[in-house]
């Protein structure tokens, strides 16, 4: 079973529902997960709040959850416009943030 899950080039309000879903579906009875980010050319503040809702799920459930790859300029630049370097700087997750360039 893959334990891969990749994410599609826009990650907007207008996938967002569909791609919770599948992150859903995809994490269910896994213990360690990774997500490829590097893949995404478009995002907005649902995705990032999604990841990090996520990621607090992961902690309180015991779920390994990593990430693949390198986040793309885009997804970079989208985290510097919105202020979510300042967020992931605060947050108790810091450490182990799938949003933190590496």
């Amino acid at each position: 079973m893959d334990k891969v899950f990749n994410f599609q080039s826009e990650c907007t309000f207008n996938n967002i529902e569909e791609i919770h879903k599948s992150l859903i579906n995809f994490i269910e009875k896994k213990d360690t997960i990774s997500l490829n980010l590097s893949n995404i050319k478009k995002a907005d503040a649902t995705f990032f709040q999604l990841i990090c809702a996520l990621h607090k799920y992961s902690e309180k459930n015991r779920i390994k959850i990593t990430r693949k790859g390198e986040i793309s300029s885009n997804l970079l630049e989208t985290i510097d416009f919105l202020g979510y370097n300042l967020t992931i700087k605060n947050c108790q997750y810091h450490d182990s943030c799938l949003l933190k360039d590496k």
